[in-house]
């Protein structure tokens, strides 16, 4: 069985590590896990966003009233596609850490935002 980092997702605001030597190859692979997880969301591309997570996924969506497993998880994503909002963000990073062989915990910032299309807009502009 090959061994993959585990990563964690902290909320909206989480770090990347400013170490002498620079990030590992495992902290750079979690990092991109994370652009890719926007970039999914943004374009509306629900098979990508989904497939990011583990099978036995199990979360709290920040929209939802209730948690939700990996078959649910991209609900909001799919909204954003179906109703052809248009989602833009910039990531910060601030921290990054590899604790062991199989486990990274990646910290940035995130400023999004959601253009209905009719003139609303909302998010962390």
């Amino acid at each position: 069985m090959r061994r993959r980092p585990m990563w964690l997702l902290a909320g909206v605001f989480l770090a990347f590590a400013t170490s002498a030597e620079g990030p590992s190859a495992d902290e750079q692979a979690v990092w991109q896990l994370e652009q890719d997880y926007w970039r999914y969301v943004s374009a509306g591309d629900v098979d990508s966003y989904v497939k990011l997570w583990h099978d036995d996924f199990v979360g709290w969506p920040c929209f939802d009233w209730k948690p939700a497993r990996k078959g649910d998880i991209g609900k909001w994503v799919r909204d954003i596609r179906d109703n052809r909002w248009k989602l833009t963000y910039q990531l910060k990073p601030l921290e990054i850490q590899s604790f062991g062989e199989d486990t990274v915990v990646v910290h940035y910032a995130a400023k999004y935002v959601y253009d209905y299309g009719d003139g609303t807009r909302s998010g962390v502009d």
